[in-house]
């Protein structure tokens, strides 16, 4: 009884084509461009660099259901166990949950048997779709993209298993998990956009043109970020490429390139500065767009590159390109369009089965390769040039020199070098973008090296930073800041907001918080930065298996008297936790983040929050406290609100209460 209902099960599987999505929708006309900033800073080496259409390749990968048949009918009737959805719409999130947790749902239990723990076919599934972010053209247009990932599962903790893993297969998913993680990119498109998909055929006419900032400089600081990881050499791979190893040898690359993969390229300075001129400035508004397949295709690339997956995937729910992305040839190689309600030859269930199956046999075999390169995740220290690097300065006069210098700079040079990006040219940004083209002198600007992600917040993401100097100075000292960066028009607005309440705050002469350098943007309204001085690092990373942070009596009360300080000066901060409480390397402490704060707080909201500092320098853990529970919505205070009626009500309400 079992083995038929595994026939049945898996002829299902096997015969399913899509059913027809009715779609009223159309392709937007003013919608914004799903490049993002980051993907225009990937090193050359990284980039797309041609597309090529392989009529054979859906048939290839199909084959890999045939060729595990039998094996596939030996599984329990559970992992095969499956009935078609129906999406609730057409729009871009129900093609993607119907892939997820339609189709998808019995592709990962069956590759998770087969091909990555073949030993426990009753146990759970240990590769699941994961949803990443929504690429929204507007807020307010039902035609987005979803995207998500194919992604190993964490097994640490070995959470809802049904039987503990085998040691050898535990310590393959531990592998996979820190080298080989994300195997598919997959953008899902709304049923409207099957045109943007037709549109992919017209990329194989020449090499794929990779767009950068149209506002960047022509110079480069060569770099070491992004290493080309390898690709399963052509003899073992489970794709059928029309490439050979003539094509891909080492000596037809650059020899740049084969020492950014060696990690032999020295790190060179800033060369000697020019003077900048910005572009006029150009609202948003008034910026249209047409949707274009090309654009599509290169944020799934460069997410790619991020992530390091092999295959990318674009589907519409009625049609889909499958695409594999090989590395040393810097090639996307593309099915022709799959038609998933007509197509017999072969069905889309066996297509999706064969691709799960190949993409897991894919990164067993690539895993040796990728953990001999040990590759750096986004959490770890970044290459940087350890024999020339200095620390800052321990002199705070030194250092409040430096950084004054920022505040009265006019405009910064920005490099992306973090996550494998390299920018070739840097992002201007000017702390008062205007409609005239004032030239700079470099002494008017600085050149600002982003470094390592530190984490996001409400408002954006947070990354170390230091200035580097030019070539012509003897004697360079690298200075670390943090860049908070913002790119869309509402996390700049908010950001904008954090950056009033730091200098109200200094203003106020409260000590124990970091010190702002400005507030800048570019000259289109696409990224702002909110620049702090760096002032250690976060008081969360000290929590013990408790999550108690040791502190001293003097790091307690200085924490105390900083709180009382921005309450006298009006402020709630609304945020308090021990990942927003700073130390450095003279053991001083600071609490920063104001990105959630506010100058209308009541007497039992600043009561309540010195009660949390309280608990917390007292040795308790208040990260999840819930006694406390802010409103979401915050309030545009204008700064003769904020400055003088705040602090003189909180001054005067203090000293009624002692």
């Amino acid at each position: 009884m079992a083995l038929e209902d595994t026939q049945t099960y898996l002829r299902r599987l096997l015969d399913f084509k899509e059913s027809p999505l009715d779609s009223d929708l159309s392709l937007p006309t003013d919608a914004l461009s799903p490049l993002r900033l980051l993907d225009r800073h990937i090193p050359d080496h990284l980039l797309l660099k041609r597309v090529t259409i392989v009529p054979s390749l859906a048939s290839d990968i199909a084959d890999v259901t045939d060729a595990h048949y039998d094996d596939i009918l030996a599984l329990p009737a559970r992992q095969v166990a499956w009935s078609p959805r129906k999406p609730k719409s057409s729009d871009a999130t129900s093609v993607a949950d119907l892939r997820r947790y339609g189709l998808g749902f019995v592709c990962t239990s069956i590759a998770t048997c087969l091909a990555i723990n073949p030993n426990q076919p009753d146990n759970e599934a240990l590769i699941n779709w994961v949803t990443t972010k929504r690429l929204y053209t507007q807020d307010h247009d039902p035609f987005f993209v979803e995207q998500i990932v194919l992604r190993f599962d964490d097994v640490e903790d070995e959470h809802g298993m049904q039987m503990p893993l085998e040691d050898s297969t535990h310590q393959t998913m531990l592998n996979l998990r820190d080298h080989s993680r994300d195997q598919i990119t997959a953008l899902f498109f709304s049923a409207c956009g099957r045109s943007l998909l037709e549109d992919m055929s017209e990329l194989t006419a020449s090499e794929f043109p990779w767009s950068l900032d149209s506002k960047c400089s022509k110079e480069h600081i060569p770099g070491v970020p992004g290493r080309r990881l390898p690709d399963v050499p052509i003899e073992d791979s489970v794709w059928k490429l029309p490439i050979s190893q003539d094509t891909i040898r080492p000596s037809a690359l650059r020899r740049s390139s084969r020492l950014m993969d060696q990690g032999e390229v020295a790190w060179t300075r800033i060369p000697v500065p020019g003077n900048i001129t910005p572009l006029p400035h150009i609202n948003r508004s008034d910026e249209g767009y047409e949707p274009m397949m090309r654009d599509y295709v290169q944020r799934a690339w460069a997410n790619a590159v991020r992530l390091d997956s092999t295959v990318i995937l674009f589907d519409c729910g009625t049609a889909m390109r499958i695409g594999i992305r090989h590395r040393a040839t810097q090639t996307l190689f593309l099915t022709e369009l799959i038609d998933l309600v007509t197509t017999e030859t072969p069905t889309f269930g066996k297509l999706f089965t064969g691709l799960h199956l190949a993409i897991a046999r894919d990164a067993l075999k690539r895993l040796p390769l990728v953990m001999g390169k040990k590759r750096p995740r986004d959490d770890d220290q970044p290459h940087r040039p350890n024999k020339r690097r200095r620390t800052p300065n321990t002199h705070d006069k030194a250092e409040l020199q430096t950084q004054l210098h920022v505040r009265k700079s006019k405009a910064i040079a920005t490099y992306f070098r973090y996550r494998g990006h390299d920018s070739p040219a840097p992002i201007l940004l000017y702390s008062q973008p205007s409609q005239e083209q004032p030239t700079y002198t470099p002494k008017e600007y600085i050149r600002l090296v982003l470094d390592k992600p530190l984490g996001a917040g409400a408002t954006g993401e947070a990354i170390t930073a230091f200035i580097e100097p030019d070539a012509s100075s003897s004697n360079p000292k690298y200075t670390e800041l943090v860049f908070k960066m913002a790119t869309d028009p509402e996390r700049i607005k908010r950001l904008a907001r954090e950056h009033k309440i730091y200098m109200h705050l200094e203003a106020a002469n409260v000590t124990g918080i970091p010190r702002s350098l400005g507030f800048w943007e570019d000259t289109r309204g696409n990224i702002a930065a909110l620049i702090l001085a760096y002032a250690g690092r976060p008081l969360g990373e000290l929590q013990d298996e408790n999550r108690k942070v040791t502190l001293t009596p003097a790091q307690s009360a200085s924490l105390a008297e900083t709180l009382e300080c921005i309450h006298k000066a009006g402020v709630l901060h609304r945020d308090l936790r021990s990942w927003n409480m700073l130390v450095d390397r003279f053991d001083r402490v600071f609490i920063t983040d104001f990105d959630q704060s506010s100058f209308n707080g009541s007497e039992e909201d600043y009561r309540l929050e010195t009660e949390r500092l309280q608990k917390f320098t007292a040795g308790g853990f208040i990260d999840n406290d819930t006694r406390i529970r802010w409103d979401d919505d915050w309030v545009e205070d204008d700064r003769s609100h904020s400055t003088e009626n705040t602090k003189s009500s909180r001054t005067t309400s203090s000293s009624q209460s002692e």
